[in-house]
């Protein structure tokens, strides 16, 4: 298909297999064709079944009753002349016997493509991970190209860059590097030059893995998210050995997002050049806040990725991740009271099976009602609001997310249209709230956040959001 990363015939092993010296595959290999769709999936059609060493399943097995398989497959692609090693291997049928050809299609979810072959058994592992920035240049900062333009001749200059942006990302060393690409010649009568740039990731400890490399890609994709308030997908990236080495390009299988509207940069929240003294302390405080405070970031990730969700589903979920995230940074107490009273409950009951089951559901720690939570997480935002609206909004936040859970939707008969949009309105105005706490969390500079809703040039927009459920910002002085 046209839309395919990678569209090619060539021979197939398996990755235990060594390639004899001055060979291209091994006597083993098999001929196929390899398909790497647009969306990091991998198709592969042999024309015979392959012997996958080390594997629990046989062709038969592979075929009749697909599933996941163990292994890993290596190939040389003739069209393209690359290597590849395809790896979380599912089967995809194909046909043993009878009078037609004998084939097998197996589906990666993993797969690496370079110039130069792989090391038969051992996982590759890397130092340096490369993610290129294509389509966030306005999150970056101005290009470096100046274009003077006289009567008789135009006259572009670009500043290369001499050295490539450095931080430490805690244990992490991250660079940004910037390049120009593009072609000419003499006498053309067209000419194309773009910068370019990509961000190359150090392996915080021992090199990485495959899926360490795709785990830290989608970390970072998912902070530049946040930062450029745009849901664009970072394109597949590269891993190295060495700062010498060639580099080996992955893919994994992944959902697709529409790209289709360009990244603005009066949208970002914060730009690269507006925090660049900070970006390394930002992306060490996301690595570690990802992992603290689990659900509480990936509740509110989660509705921004390009999955359609009903109005009710998607208040639920932002008001769960807030929860969640509330429990995460204030933890429940202990209160001796409340114990008390709970043991003497459990001493009046005489039967030992309903006994047991107070056990299970009385309270042990005081947990604060959702409107209190809600309310003490809005406040940590330092934006003027008055704390009796912000009270009001939490509390309505709070009626409307039990009607969701314990209801179903509203309570009394009627009124579906207007109750819908009731929870809408509040999901926006969640949203931005939960937005700018998240960046708060990792450290993006409190006037960065706040120029969102104060002094920046989506700050009515934003304003307009919240004012309508009753939150009002003051304007700044003048």
């Amino acid at each position: 298909m046209a839309d395919d990363i990678i569209d090619s015939r060539g021979r197939f092993w398996s990755a235990e297999i060594p390639v004899p010296e001055r060979h291209f595959a091994p006597d083993k290999s098999v001929t196929g064709r390899l398909r790497l769709r647009a969306d990091g999936r991998a198709q592969l059609d042999l024309d015979a079944t392959i012997d996958l060493t080390g594997s629990s399943k046989d062709a038969v097995d592979r075929i009749f009753t697909k599933g996941d398989v163990e292994g890993a497959i290596c190939g040389f692609l003739i069209d393209a002349n690359k290597h590849v090693r395809l790896t979380d291997l599912s089967g995809g049928g194909g046909t043993l016997g009878g009078m037609g050809p004998i084939f097998e299609r197996l589906i990666a979810y993993r797969c690496l493509v370079a110039r130069e072959p792989f090391k038969p058994g051992a996982e590759p592992r890397f130092r340096w991970l490369d993610l290129p920035l294509d389509g966030f240049e306005e999150w970056l900062e101005r290009g470096h190209i100046t274009v003077k333009s006289g009567s008789r001749r135009i006259k572009a200059d670009y500043a290369a860059q001499r050295a490539p942006q450095r931080w430490q990302a805690g244990d992490m060393p991250i660079e940004l590097h910037r390049y120009l690409d593009g072609t000419g010649g003499t006498e053309v009568t067209e000419i194309a030059w773009r910068e370019r740039s990509y961000l190359r990731l150090g392996a915080p400890k021992a090199d990485l893995t495959l899926e360490q490399a795709i785990e830290l890609s989608m970390r970072i994709e998912e902070l530049l998210t946040l930062m450029a308030d745009h849901d664009r997908r970072l394109d597949f990236g590269t891993l190295r050995r060495s700062r010498s080495a060639r580099p080996v390009q992955f893919y994994y299988a992944r959902g697709s997002r529409d790209d289709a509207e360009k990244l603005r940069w009066d949208k970002a929240w914060a730009r690269l050049d507006a925090c660049s003294d900070a970006f390394g302390d930002i992306v060490a405080a996301w690595r570690t806040a990802y992992e603290t405070y689990g659900p509480g970031f990936h509740l509110y990730l989660g509705n921004r990725r390009g999955q359609a969700l009903y109005p009710e589903h998607r208040f639920a979920s932002l008001i769960w991740g807030l929860e969640a995230l509330h429990r995460a940074m204030v933890p429940p107490k202990n209160n001796a009271a409340l114990l008390a009273k709970v043991e003497r409950i459990l001493a009046a009951i005489k039967t030992d099976r309903d006994r047991k089951w107070a056990e299970r559901v009385l309270p042990r720690t005081s947990e604060p009602p959702l409107a209190n939570r809600l309310l003490d997480l809005f406040s940590r935002i330092d934006l003027g609001i008055a704390t009796k609206e912000l009270a009001a909004f939490a509390r309505r936040c709070a009626d409307r997310r039990n009607d969701v859970s314990h209801f179903g939707g509203r309570r009394e008969p009627g009124g579906y249209d207007a109750f819908l949009q009731d929870i809408m309105d509040l999901s926006r105005a969640i949203d931005l709230l939960y937005h700018a706490l998240i960046l708060q969390i990792i450290g993006v500079p409190e006037a960065l956040v706040r120029r969102r809703f104060i002094g920046g040039p989506h700050s009515h927009p934003a304003c307009a959001v919240l004012a309508h459920v009753g939150l009002h910002v003051p304007e700044p002085p003048p």
